[in-house]
């Protein structure tokens, strides 16, 4: 089905999605590793990547960091979290926006292959990025970053764990964030959401779709009786990190975002919101072939330098 006012950015997106149609689970799975594939590059030269296993609470969690082999630690970091709808990514489909950021902000990033659902339901994909951010705030030297320049980011369901991760961490007297940042989501969706009606099928990522994977993640349980399963209806919103929101105007999550960011405002949170027009989820994706969502990704990369950089230590 076409997509109205489509930038002509994002048909790489289509033609990229049109050739990993899914079918069951482990084929969706599969068929999202073929879709990133061809939307990837090779990290450059210049950064050190590397894979490793981090041991939290009676498990360990494989990450990827990257990092620039020239720079002198400690340096800022950056949790950042894949997309795939809680069901689907892992730490391959993620690498090329993982290393953009690495390369762009000059932060270390340690990039996290949480567990998904169905088989690991909620809260354990954000338990996952919780223990991975304590761990590694405990251990600094041995990651090379400062502990008290860190900030999280995630696109798409990442996105939505970031938001909810930087509540946690605000309730928990966790390590304060420098920011996070939230592309392609708005942690739940507000009541009556017209984007939600409009994008209910015929675009990717569609309503109907995003429904399914609210449904595995919280296996029939209604998130909002969940703690920080749904954060656009948090009751205190008050004393995050400051944020920044980017929506697709294409995208059943757009109003998401939209709602979110106002809220966050409301209550006097530090917010930049941003839409990219025209664009579809996983618009940062199509930034090695399309010039505007080449500008989209690197406003969020000058968001996160801005932040790292002059946080306070």
């Amino acid at each position: 089905m076409p997509v109205p006012h489509l930038h002509p950015d994002m048909q790489v997106l289509l033609d990229a999605r049109e050739a990993a149609r899914p079918g069951d689970l482990e084929d969706a799975r599969r068929r999202w590793r073929e879709y990133t594939a061809r939307l990837s590059r090779p990290a450059p030269a210049g950064l050190q990547v590397k894979d490793r296993d981090v041991a939290v609470a009676h498990r360990s969690v494989r990450v990827r960091l990257y990092g620039h082999r020239d720079s002198a630690a400690p340096r800022p970091w950056l949790l950042y979290i894949h997309g795939g709808g809680f069901v689907k990514g892992d730490l391959d489909t993620s690498h090329a926006i993982a290393w953009g950021y690495a390369q762009d902000t000059g932060a270390v990033v340690v990039s996290v292959d949480h567990r998904l659902a169905p088989e690991h339901p909620w809260p354990a994909p954000l338990d996952d990025c919780h223990d991975v951010l304590l761990a590694v705030v405990r251990q600094p030297l041995a990651f090379g970053v400062d502990p008290h320049r860190v900030a999280v980011a995630g696109e798409s369901s990442g996105g939505f764990l970031a938001a909810a991760l930087a509540i946690r961490l605000r309730d928990e007297g966790g390590p304060r964030l420098a920011a996070q940042v939230i592309v392609g989501s708005g942690g739940g969706t507000p009541a009556g959401s017209r984007s939600r009606q409009e994008f209910g099928s015929g675009v990717p990522a569609g309503a109907r779709e995003l429904d399914a994977f609210y449904e595995a993640l919280f296996a029939g349980r209604d998130p909002r009786t969940l703690p920080y399963a749904w954060p656009i209806d948090h009751p205190d919103l008050r004393g995050l990190p400051p944020a920044w929101v980017h929506a697709a105007e294409i995208d059943p999550t757009r109003d998401d975002a939209r709602a979110y960011a106002a809220r966050l405002a409301r209550v006097g949170n530090d917010v930049v919101y941003r839409e990219a027009r025209g664009m579809l989820n996983g618009f940062l994706r199509a930034r090695f072939t399309g010039a505007a969502a080449r500008r989209e990704y690197e406003a969020v990369c000058g968001f996160l330098r801005a932040r790292l950089q002059n946080c306070a230590r």
